[in-house]
């Protein structure tokens, strides 16, 4: 043990790779997976040093710093957390939102998540035991699915795992199996293995933790799981954690409170629009330089809400072809399409080499599948039956949502797909949704806003038989509409393409999802974009959006029949001001907060 001199407080934050640190008297940052690490992560303690099992963190993942702490440091009171992810000691209780995110370290942050001392002495004399909040079991994005922690644990990862920690606790804890079943089959759970606890409890939470776990590990191979699956035990220990404390609850009076979670969010994205509109403003020339010898086919799905937006996106993709470009876009729409709208987008094709032609959908055609996304009109299902409205001689088409602006020229991505039945690009949360559809952790999860369809492929595999079953097979984890239904269909058949292909809106954001792209791809998508797709439902034609390039948009409209006046943009100016000045007072009084608190409890203590 560490016996230097005994800690008040031993919080440990688990790292695993360089990033922000945060280190004081409290909180210890701890590099997790050490022993197997070829890389020394200044300020953090290790957990390869003294007792320890830091070789099974491939398994363990945090719980090699739980082992350590327990058998290397005397405290009071022990706290687990990972770099990401911390508990919000100003928010204990009953709590209208279990989330929150930060994007730094600084005294700022510290404050307004109370990680002081004053902050957590004055908690733990009300509670012996500090998690994170029970939230409700369900897949990602389906907060209507709830699920048990056991079914779950069934859905995401091997039950027989699952189902030998369980057999184990029977045997040899029969007084604690009750809880643990209990849990298992209630429909709520602190997950990340969080949580704050008084030394005696942490104690015999980890003799009986580890207890369990190295004796269901004699039974359970990891041989043949991918990286994922083999953080088995961590993810043994989320459904472990709570029974354990509802056992202590019972038996020995504990007392707990509940904490929000705030999530770190530090890959810096591009705030500032104008590297980005200087580096599209080079590549110009070279776009309209780039001429593919055969005509391209582009397709766009709207209503006529969409009408004026999709004008600024072909307006964008006319201006950054060849002059000689054969092209032809399609526009797929339902019956509101106006013969008005019709005309002005028609009027946007001045050059002989481009055509437009426009496709009524019905409108009942897709009425088997869902429609769960406000924001999302029923044409989205519309690129579900190009291999079907398109002409035959139509061998493939660019898919595109109206809700873009291209920087490039679109004709660089008329790619060869070879076998596959798409190409598309990763999208902004797809490790989330990749797990949420139960697809195979190789795949990744695209973006269906820009995609190259393989219209030739797609005819010969009885593509309506695919999306149907697609759906009907899957149904219940359906969140994201005909996106979910291509990413079943295609999981196996997908050609990935760059990044800046679709430079999604959360590249411009903190984007608080987990996706599989690097942060270096993503910093040089939103750079250099070939492509600009605002994504989230604030579009660039809302007052209220605070896209960095929202202005591109706006750009390109101004060159269609719908191009504003100069009443109108000024109208939408003030709004913008208006709702900037807004937030801002919103922001200041969020940062103000904490140290308002912090005065009136110390005017309190004087009178």
């Amino acid at each position: 043990m560490d016996q230097d001199s005994k800690r008040k407080f031993a919080f440990f934050v688990c790292h695993h790779k360089p990033g922000p640190i945060f280190r004081d008297d409290i909180f210890t940052p701890i590099q997790v997976g050490a022993a197997l690490s070829e890389t020394h992560l200044p300020q953090c303690a290790r957990d390869d040093t003294g007792d320890n099992i830091s070789a099974k963190n491939p398994s363990y993942c945090e719980l090699t710093a739980l082992y350590w702490m327990w058998k290397n440091v005397e405290a009071d009171y022990y706290g687990l957390f990972q770099y990401r992810r911390f508990l919000n000691f100003r928010r204990i209780g009953a709590l209208t939102s279990t989330f929150s995110s930060f994007n730094d370290v600084s005294p700022e942050t510290i404050a307004r998540f109370g990680w002081s001392r004053p902050q957590i002495e004055a908690l733990l004399t009300t509670c012996d035991i500090v998690t994170s909040p029970r939230w409700d079991v369900h897949p990602v994005g389906l907060e209507k699915l709830t699920m048990t922690n056991y079914d779950f644990f069934a859905k995401e990862h091997n039950i027989r795992d699952l189902d030998t920690v369980i057999a184990v606790i029977k045997n040899k804890y029969p007084e604690i199996y009750p809880f643990v079943l209990r849990y298992l089959y209630s429909e709520r759970c602190t997950f990340a293995n969080m949580f704050v606890m008084r030394a005696d409890y942490f104690k015999r939470y980890a003799q009986w933790l580890f207890d369990v776990l190295f004796d269901a590990e004699k039974d359970i191979d990891v041989s043949g799981y991918d990286g994922y699956q083999k953080r088995v035990f961590g993810f043994l220990s989320e459904r472990l954690c709570g029974a354990y404390v509802d056992y202590l609850v019972a038996t020995a009076g504990a007392r707990v409170a509940e904490a929000s979670v705030a999530f770190g969010v530090f890959a810096k994205p591009v705030t500032d629009g104008q590297e980005a509109l200087r580096n599209i403003e080079a590549q110009a020339a070279e776009a309209r330089a780039f001429l593919v010898p055969e005509r391209v086919h582009v397709t766009f799905a709207i209503d006529d809400t969409y009408a004026p937006h999709c004008g600024a996106a072909i307006a964008s993709l006319l201006g950054n072809i060849h002059d000689r470009q054969q092209l032809t876009i399609h526009i797929l729409h339902d019956a509101t399409l106006s013969q008005l709208s019709r005309s002005l987008l028609a009027s946007l094709m001045p050059r002989a080499e481009t055509q437009i032609d426009f496709i009524e959908i019905p409108a009942g055609d897709f009425d088997f599948f869902p429609n769960n996304r406000a924001y999302i009109s029923r044409a989205t299902y519309y690129r579900l039956v190009l291999h079907k409205v398109l002409p035959p001689e139509v061998k493939k088409t660019i898919y595109i949502d109206a809700d873009v602006i291209l920087a490039d020229n679109i004709c660089k991505i008329w790619v060869d797909l070879d076998d596959n039945l798409a190409a598309a690009c990763p999208d902004e949360g797809g490790v989330m949704q990749t797990r949420r559809l139960g697809l195979p952790l190789s795949h990744s999860y695209f973006n269906a806003g820009v995609c190259v369809f393989n219209l030739e492929k797609l005819r010969g595999c009885d593509a309506d038989s695919l999306y149907l079953e697609s759906y009907a097979r899957n149904k219940n984890l359906i969140s994201l509409q005909d996106q979910d239904i291509l990413n079943i269909a295609f999981h196996d058949r997908i050609k990935l393409l760059p990044l800046r292909w679709n430079a999604n809106a959360r590249l411009y954001d903190w984007n608080e999802l987990e996706y599989k792209y690097s942060e270096a791809e993503a910093h040089e998508a939103a750079l250099h974009p070939g492509l600009i797709h605002y994504t989230d439902s604030s579009k660039p034609w809302h007052p209220r959006c605070e896209h960095p390039l929202a202005a591109l948009y706006w750009r390109w409209r101004n060159e269609t029949p719908w191009a504003r006046t100069r009443a109108q943009e000024l109208k939408f100016e003030l709004d913008a001001w208006y709702w900037r000045q807004r937030e801002a007072a919103h922001a200041f009084e969020r940062r103000m907060r904490p140290h308002i608190k912090a005065l009136t409890r110390k005017f309190k203590k004087k009178s």
